[in-house]
């Protein structure tokens, strides 16, 4: 078994413990859906989207409607930084 990954984000302590989940998806009015496997952490934001974490380290950053920003940090970097979000 992996070991559950830490998030690394000035925010750490909003995110919500995910990691019993094995995967999730979105789906969008459009018919898209955005797959995520293993997350480990969920941000909600003000503004009602979602910033999840999964155990890859990829990040995602789901809005409402259809607006997706994912990303995967450099190794040692935070996985959220302060410009990325507005937390609740």
């Amino acid at each position: 078994m992996t070991d559950k990954l830490t998030i690394r984000s000035e925010y750490a302590d909003q995110f919500e413990d995910i990691s019993h989940i094995q995967a999730m998806s979105y789906a969008y009015p459009s018919g898209a859906q955005i797959p995520i496997p293993a997350p480990v952490g969920l941000l909600v934001l003000k503004d009602g989207s979602h910033i999840v974490v999964a155990q890859d380290q990829n990040v995602h950053h789901l809005k409402p409607g259809w607006d997706i920003r994912s990303w995967k940090p450099k190794l040692g970097e935070p996985h959220v930084i302060t410009s990325d979000v507005e937390p609740n």
